[in-house]
Order: structure tokens, then sequence, then C-alpha cells
């Protein structure tokens, strides 16, 4: 299991946060995420594929947060 920690994302509205987490939900390697403080942590399945490190980065990107898979790639 690989653990990813997100750093603070913050919302505008409950729509773009639901979106936000229906769009780690569908990860193809999603585990679990969980609260932690301001931060998220996400668990996936490993080997994590390349989709799901596309989908993080993705992710972050829309989000404007950080991408934790950074240094990883």
């Amino acid at each position: 299991m690989m653990e990813v920690v997100i750093e603070g994302p913050s919302f505008c509205d409950k729509e773009g946060e639901e979106v936000f987490f229906n769009c780690l939900y569908s990860l193809p390697d999603y585990e679990k995420v969980t609260g932690k403080g301001i931060n998220l942590h996400l668990q996936l399945r490993e080997p994590v594929s390349d989709e799901t490190i596309k989908q993080i980065a993705d992710i972050c990107n829309k989000w404007e947060i950080s991408n934790p898979l950074d240094e990883r790639i």
C-alpha cells in the first residue's frame, strides 16, 4: 500500500468538494482516503499504475494544489 499526502486542499463550494472526492474515489488504484488535520492521506494499491499517477497530476492541476507525486515521477 502506498500512502500519498495531499496538503490542504480547499474548495469554493460543496459541489467542487464532491467532484474532487469523486475523482479520488475513481482512481484505478484507490484504496481509501482519510483526513488528518488539513491534509488528506490517500492510500493506493501497489503497484501504482501510470494511469493513477496521471490522474493524480490532473486532479492537482485542476484544484491548484501541489502534486505529492512530483518527486516520485
